[in-house]
């Protein structure tokens, strides 16, 4: 199954930085990127939306309707990284790493 991190459950944390405490994400069964957003809505209560200009999404903390954080999602294949833009219908397939990082700039 696909692997899905998101500002809240990023692939790391640093603790008092002094080390590198790797988390284990969300394990998600979904064979598009489209089912995969559905899907993590149901788990947790939090939204990953398409935000205009289509290339990036809104992230919805649970509760949080007008409140969000503007992520990029992009999926780790094989060492490789691809960016989907608001492709929902993005294949997935078992090994991937799917990331919703906030963007920085």
């Amino acid at each position: 199954m696909p692997t899905f991190f998101t500002p809240d459950h990023p692939p790391f944390t640093m603790p008092d930085l002094k080390e590198v405490v790797e988390n284990e994400g969300y394990k998600i069964h979904a064979h598009t990127l489209g089912e995969l957003l559905v899907s993590f809505e149901r788990l947790t209560g939090c939204r990953v939306i398409p935000h205009d200009p289509p290339k990036y999404f809104r992230y919805h903390r649970k509760g949080e309707t007008d409140s969000f954080l503007l992520v990029d999602i992009h999926i780790i294949r094989g060492g490789l990284e691809v960016c989907p833009k608001q492709d929902l219908d993005f294949q997935l397939e078992l090994e991937d790493i799917v990331e919703a990082g906030v963007l920085i700039c």
